[in-house]
């Protein structure tokens, strides 16, 4: 062998080695925070030895012999599986983002700041029971003895922004509820994009796209029933969007599904209740599922990583469901500064003064940004939120309140619900929940079914607060909450079944504002043909419902697309193209279908071609941003056809409806013929129509092949029962599904059916990061067991927390 050779061969090998060597540090680096899941471990604050059972999804049966030791168990399980996205999100409500992420993150912080997640949820410790008190610091105990006994064994996003998490605090589980109901907040996108219209192209203007509700589709509550029981935030709503893009997510909150049937409508015999939330799809996923036994308590479900209550979910004798129910739960209001002393604002014909905080932002460079919050009777003037990019200077200011801000105890609402053993009790628990406003529907294994509203809404009488309000003036005050009594509610109601899917809850006879938020109503209209029908249902039916992908909006406004297209200025091959799809459509949202993706496109050109020539691009895109009010506003638009937003302002000519229309089908022609090729067959919804869980790390290249989970092709549509929701301003990446899905058969109340994506754990590489995805994939579900000796004997894994002494 040559001397050239023997070099190479020599370098080759020590690159082979290191490579090796590389391989192995990075796995242990990765592998290292593992969770020990077997054998036993000793933690602090325990009384008595615990068996935490992890079935074969790696979901933990924790079971203690009191609910002091269940809880301080459950942080510890919490901790060894979700560490950092429990740090992330206490430090996102904290406003500490940029201690990490330097000043890229500020703008976040002082958002975060202004809007008080951290001082709101001080007051709430103040203000809640003792019991909840003593939940909380037992749960913080157990994250806390995960922390101080795996120090140099965290997460591996810890070493890579090369930092410790700080102990927890009762503090840190309270923010991060007040963040969900902050998230779940849906009116502030509404109001500051109308107000901004307004401005743009008038109020007579604006007035045609307030979102109106069909008065053809019941309500949730019939009349019958509960009778008896301006441009004020620019910089704030690019700060919100950019803040979501930070995290890898596009778009906003989406709807929820929840329905039940009584014992006349169950194969069963008994109440079968089925719910699937639509959140952001994304990894770690928002919930993180558990069994706890404890004596004279079990129960079983969704938790939230950094709470210690199981938030959806079933115990031995009842089971519910949650969906958001859109409630208009902020205000903005314009507040008129002193022009000669403008510490001072108008209220009621008296200068007031505005409240002055400062607080400082420690940046990543070790340097320090003053804030200062100021905020007026309303709450915090949010105008002060500005971003790097969009420094909007405004010539008034506005402020917000939000239902968020009010003091409630979480803790005690869902403590109380998952002990509770009937309807009544149930009640205790959904009259101390306060936000995001919720839907509740319930089911026992006596037989009955009910739903109750949950939330602290504001008494405004009828008038929408879609719009800014006059902040000076006093008839635009709250006048108090809507007493819990007076919400809407049902109980065994004689349909035998109870069905929402982010509808409107009332009719307008009800004598509160609740919302103009409603998701469209094609999910519940579908959902009632289903459950009208003269037969019965098992889990396998609710299985299908929960996966099924068609859709009524796209039934309902198909005759006015082939009217358009079918007239002769519409005469070609791309008129006979449409024809052969959509005539023979029966409106599945199916991953290999074709229509759906004609459809799908020409519905993102006609949104384009009927606003943006008189909004502009950026209030277009600020528009579209809540999926649920486009769709809405232009159905309705399509329906009625003398709008004059169909006019094209920039032309000479007047543009009519099925213009619009025929326009809009040849460019979603166009645009899948330059995506896909010539050939209509390679047109899928699936191709075209994916999913990606999205890890915060994964926004940067490589480490999206690490970190992300997919793409998938995906079926269905925001307007189908399986959701698929994607953002009109970057289509067609699925951003908003079924974040979880549960169903429970109350003839056997021990036992639930469940699916969870991606899987349970929040580390990467870890086997159980992604290993429910193709059950979530396939419409397939987990059969979960809620007896005290399941996995016993089994090839379950077993870890025995012991009492450190």
């Amino acid at each position: 062998m040559s001397n050239r050779a023997k070099i190479v061969v020599g370098l080759f090998s020590v690159f082979i080695v290191i490579a090796i060597a590389a391989f192995l540090f990075l796995r242990y680096q990765v592998r290292k925070s593992f969770p020990e899941t077997s054998g036993s471990f000793s933690i602090s604050g325990l009384e008595q030895p615990v068996d935490v059972l992890r079935d074969e999804y790696g979901v933990p049966h924790i079971q203690a012999k009191s609910e002091h030791d269940l809880i301080i168990a459950l942080g510890f399980v919490h901790a060894q599986d979700r560490l950092w996205q429990m740090d992330m999100a206490r430090r996102v409500g904290e406003g500490r983002l940029s201690e990490l992420f330097g000043e890229v993150t500020l703008p976040f912080d002082r958002m975060f700041r202004i809007i008080g997640i951290k001082r709101i949820s001080e007051n709430i410790e103040r203000s809640i029971s003792q019991e909840s008190r003593d939940r909380l610091e037992w749960y913080a105990e157990g994250v806390n003895a995960f922390i101080t006994t795996h120090k140099g064994k965290y997460p591996v996003e810890f070493d890579m922004l090369r930092y410790d998490p700080e102990l927890w605090q009762p503090l840190h589980s309270i923010m991060i509820g007040r963040l969900m109901s902050w998230e779940l907040n849906l009116s502030w996108w509404t109001d500051l994009t109308y107000g901004a219209l307004v401005q743009k192209v008038g109020l007579e203007k604006t007035l045609e796209i307030l979102p109106p509700y069909p008065g053809n589709i019941p309500p949730i509550v019939p009349a019958s029933d509960w009778h008896k029981f301006a441009d004020i935030g620019t910089g704030f709503l690019q700060t919100a969007m950019e803040f979501r893009a930070f995290q890898g997510l596009t778009g906003t909150l989406g709807g929820s599904n929840a329905w039940v049937v009584g014992p006349a409508k169950s194969a069963s015999g008994k109440p079968i209740l089925a719910n699937d939330v639509h959140l952001q799809l994304q990894t770690p996923s928002k919930w993180y599922e558990a069994q706890l036994n404890a004596p004279g308590y079990t129960v079983g479900g969704m938790s939230i990583p950094g709470i210690p209550a199981i938030v959806i979910g079933n115990n031995e004798h009842i089971a519910w469901g949650l969906t958001n129910m859109m409630a208009d739960d902020a205000d903005f209001y314009v507040e008129q500064i002193d022009s000669t002393d403008t510490t001072k604002y108008l209220y009621d014909d008296k200068w007031l003064p505005i409240t002055y905080t400062e607080e400082d932002i420690r940046i990543k460079s070790d340097t320090v940004v003053s804030l200062i919050v100021r905020s007026t009777h309303h709450g915090p003037i949010v105008t002060d939120i500005q971003t790097m990019l969009k420094k909007v200077q405004y010539p008034f200011v506005a402020s917000m309140r939000w239902t968020g801000s009010e003091a409630s105890d979480q803790i005690d609402a869902f403590n109380t619900i998952d002990h509770a053993t009937n309807w009544n009790e149930f009640l205790d628990g959904v009259g101390k929940f306060t936000g995001p406003g919720q839907n509740f529907v319930y089911g026992d294994v006596n037989g009955n079914i009910g739903y109750w509203c949950g939330v602290k809404l504001p008494i405004r009488g009828k008038n929408s607060g879609i719009l800014p309000l006059a902040g000076w003036e006093k008839n635009t005050e709250w006048a108090g909450f809507v007493p819990f009594e007076q919400l809407p509610h049902l109980y065994n109601p004689p349909e035998g079944y109870i069905a929402t899917a982010n509808n409107k809850i009332v009719d307008d006879s009800y004598p509160y504002h609740i919302s103009d938020l409603w998701e469209p109503p094609a999910r519940v209209v579908r959902l009632r043909e289903f459950l009208s029908k003269d037969e019965v249902f098992s889990v396998e039916d609710f299985e299908r419902m929960q996966n099924d992908k068609f859709s009524y909006q796209a039934k309902r406004i198909m005759p006015f697309v082939l009217a358009a297209c079918a007239d002769s200025a519409f005469a070609g091959p791309d008129e006979q193209l449409v024809s052969e799809y959509f005539r023979s459509w029966n409106f599945q949202f199916g991953e290999e279908d074709i229509a759906t993706s004609i459809y799908q496109q020409f519905f993102v050109r006609l949104l384009e071609n009927i606003y943006k020539d008189e909004m502009g691009e950026d209030l277009l895109h600020d528009f579209v941003t809540l999926v649920n009010i486009p769709i809405r506003v232009t159905t309705n638009l399509v329906e009625e056809e003398t709008s004059s937003w169909f006019d094209d302002v920039t032309t000479t000519q007047v543009e009519t409806r099925d213009d619009i229309i025929r326009k809009s089908m040849k460019e979603a022609v166009a645009a899948l013929r330059q995506r896909f090729g010539e050939e209509a067959k390679r047109w899928r919804w699936g191709d075209m129509h994916t999913v990606t869980l999205q890890h915060p790390f994964g926004l940067q290249k490589p480490l999206d092949k690490i970190f992300n989970i997919g793409p998938f092709p995906y079926g269905g549509g925001s307007t189908s029962l399986i959701s698929g929701e994607y953002s009109y301003n970057d289509p067609f990446k699925v951003n908003v599904g079924a974040s979880m899905r549960q169903i429970v058969d109350l003839a056997n109340p021990h036992q639930a059916y469940r699916v969870l994506p991606p899987g349970q754990s929040g580390q990467v590489l870890h086997k159980h990061y992604d290993d429910q995805v193709q059950l979530w994939l396939n419409g397939a579900y987990r059969t979960v067991a809620s007896e005290q000796t399941a996995g016993i004997g089994t090839n379950w894994e077993r870890l025995i927390l012991e009492p450190r002494h």
